[in-house]
């Protein structure tokens, strides 16, 4: 262990000297370039999982044109001659992906998929993209705040806290729904949620929006198995009412089982 740390010591000096960075590269341009170029090639494939493609870009924060305007040329092109259940239901995606841009120039887009189709399914994911094209309009800047100041592996991770700290309640759900799924073992995560938590739960009034957000913060308590959040859940379960205050219970009894 002694050599370790004077291993460890002597490496440090070294890079200070010479100036060599210790420290995880922070990410760059061509990071999130390589990011968007990976999708296109995702989507590109012979037989690509649209479904999966589109979760990826969702909560991404990426609205760059590259990748959307593929999605936009293939839908165009293909969507009157995509037959049968799985034609449809890659239309209905892609459709779903240009909304995820929270780009204004594919509104046209859009708009002519849902004059031009007559299939139930597809106009009403179109209806759908129509209406949140403007939110993720708004979203994606916040998503995507801060990402090059990170290291380029941790540029998920950024996107998850940013959503958490968000104003808007259908961000929080989001960044909490990743949480809950991929980031329970992370101590700042799980300390942003416990502080969303705390200064969330009296404002909920009838905002049901913020309600759904506010019970997918318990749960995140709840699953992270620290007995230390008890304390704030049952605060918030004797001042909440509703879904609020069932999942702060059930996140209660899951740390104390």
């Amino acid at each position: 262990m002694q050599y370790i740390a004077t291993r460890l010591l002597t490496v440090t000096i070294t890079a200070l000297l010479f100036g060599i960075s210790t420290s995880p590269a922070m990410a760059t341009q061509a990071d999130l370039d390589r990011e968007v170029d990976a999708l296109i090639a995702e989507l590109a494939a012979e037989k690509s999982d649209i479904k999966l493609i589109a979760r990826q870009i969702k909560w991404s924060g990426i609205s760059d044109t590259r990748l959307f305007d593929n999605v936009a040329s293939d839908l165009l092109e293909n969507y009157k001659s995509r037959n049968g259940t799985d034609g449809l239901e890659y239309s209905s995606w892609q459709v779903q992906v240009l909304a995820f841009s929270g780009q204004e120039k594919y509104l046209s887009t859009i708009v002519t998929v849902l004059r031009g189709t007559n299939r139930g399914k597809l106009k009403r994911h179109a209806e759908s993209a129509l209406r949140v094209l403007p939110d993720f309009a708004r979203w994606n800047p916040v998503i995507a705040a801060g990402v090059s100041d990170v290291p380029s592996v941790d540029i998920p991770r950024q996107r998850v806290m940013n959503m958490l700290r968000a104003d808007s309640p259908q961000l929080v759900h989001a960044g909490a729904s990743i949480a809950y799924n991929s980031y329970l073992q992370d101590a700042a995560i799980i300390e942003i949620v416990r502080a969303q938590l705390q200064s969330r739960y009296t404002n909920i009034g009838s905002d049901a929006e913020l309600a759904d957000a506010v019970a997918w913060l318990c749960k995140v308590l709840g699953q992270s198995g620290d007995p230390i959040h008890i304390p704030l859940l049952l605060e918030v379960e004797e001042h909440s009412q509703g879904s609020v205050k069932r999942w702060a219970r059930a996140a209660i009894d899951q740390l104390t089982s």
